[in-house]
């Protein structure tokens, strides 16, 4: 009777990944790591946080002045979003130079692209909840971005803000969207992904000697925790160093001079300096159509040289332009 369980638990325990060695190839474990870490780490803020105008911005401050550690458990929450968004965005594009794409993993790819488009509306809506200055501002200037979109610009708006001005409505569905709504539409998307990854295993590099794997436990794990406490530690050190500030409780009437959007969105905004918010959101679009839909558009058998050159050319040129573009909009 328990002969398909033995079997299973012994398959499970023979399973093996490709055997050659690669800092980049943790990347998706590391991201799957510190997401737990900011789910522990956001279920210990929730215990404090109080979502409303009036309790907001001084629960935050209890946070941060009266629970033990509550400053760096703020920190490490913060500074472990950028973590995640980083590792995830980092080992989309080692999948996409190792073409790890093609069949039968089309669909590997396109739950990546939207798990990390869940983790991009995970730190969005976490941005407001402070209820600082920089909170309300910086999300009152992605709600006038997002506004001026065609179509959809102002259903979103209508949902996530619950209106024209941000107040009560939309911290409490910011709030709500941060630790109920996305929590498991990230939980579906992630576990979709995992299964899919286990299905089909790891793409051996192209162009290499196959070699007998390593096993996936302990082996490959063992090393995926040694890289997980070398990271920790990393993201420890930053959080102590650079705790997030809070700065002065939001004010309506008293805009800030200036408003910088989050880091990955710097460029985006430079953008709208130069074209109109349909162009950018459409640029926008068509981008993300794109990735999303990569496997299909590049879906020959086998690499070419050719195909080598123009997936590199193209990382180049908009890894060089998103840079250009951040540096411009930080500093000039």
């Amino acid at each position: 009777m328990l002969s398909p369980l033995t079997d299973i638990i012994r398959a499970e325990r023979d399973r093996t990944v490709p055997a050659y060695v690669s800092l980049p190839r943790y990347l998706g474990g590391l991201a799957l790591a510190f997401l737990c870490l900011q789910i522990g780490t956001g279920i210990l803020l929730m215990i404090y946080y109080r979502p409303s105008i009036a309790a907001a911005y001084l629960s935050t401050g209890v946070i941060i002045d009266e629970v033990n550690l509550g400053w760096l458990m703020r920190s490490v929450h913060r500074r472990g979003a950028d973590l995640v968004l980083l590792l995830a965005a980092f080992h989309l594009v080692r999948i996409f130079f190792s073409r790890a794409y093609a069949n039968p993993r089309q669909m590997t790819w396109v739950s990546g692209i939207l798990l990390l488009l869940v983790i991009v509306a995970f730190d969005l809506t976490g941005v407001l909840l402070p209820w600082d200055q920089y909170a309300y501002w910086s999300t009152d200037l992605l709600k006038e971005s997002l506004g001026s979109v065609p179509l959809l610009g102002h259903m979103l708006v209508t949902v996530l803000w619950g209106g024209a001005d941000l107040g009560e409505a939309g911290l409490l569905r910011f709030y709500a969207f941060h630790i109920a709504v996305l929590p498991w539409v990230g939980l579906f998307v992630l576990a979709f992904h995992l299964f899919l990854v286990w299905r089909f295993g790891l793409k051996h590099p192209e162009g290499s000697t196959p070699r007998p794997g390593i096993l996936f436990f302990p082996d490959f794990l063992l090393e995926l925790f040694i890289a997980f406490l070398w990271t920790l530690g990393l993201l420890l050190s930053l959080a102590i160093i650079f705790p997030v500030p809070l700065g002065y409780e939001a004010d309506p009437l008293a805009p800030l001079e200036i408003v910088q959007p989050r880091w990955y969105l710097v460029p985006l905004d430079r953008l709208l300096h130069v074209l109109s918010t349909p162009a950018v959101a459409l640029l926008a679009l068509v981008a993300f159509a794109a990735f999303l839909f990569l496997p299909m558009l590049d879906a020959g058998a086998e690499e070419s040289a050719r195909g080598k050159s123009l997936r590199l050319a193209v990382v180049l040129v908009v890894a060089a332009a998103w840079m250009l573009l951040g540096v411009r909009g930080y500093f000039f």
